[in-house]
């Protein structure tokens, strides 16, 4: 779990903060996607996006709540849009 101060300088833009969570959660996150991926690039790929999308978006980002919770969310349902996207090529 992160400190409040890392969550505030996250959400203010700070990049020492952003780059503590990517550090932190991003092994993790790579297991977490390979649950539903084993293309390495795909995962790599992801991640990447989600963690972008948490960069445009860190202004809407509540501090009281968990940021680790909140990036496996966005990761779970970009791995979900992903398997969606991938059924509908096949059919």
């Amino acid at each position: 779990m992160f400190s409040v101060q890392t969550r505030i300088g996250l959400k203010k833009g700070n990049p020492e903060a952003y780059k503590e969570v990517f550090l932190f959660l991003h092994p993790r996150l790579k297991g977490y996607c390979r649950l539903f991926f084993s293309d390495d690039n795909l995962v790599a790929d992801i991640i990447q996006e989600t963690f972008l999308a948490l960069w445009e978006k860190r202004n809407l980002i509540k501090t009281e709540k968990s940021i680790e919770s909140l990036i496996f969310v966005m990761v779970r349902n970009r791995c979900l849009n992903e398997l969606r996207k991938q059924r509908l090529e096949s059919e």
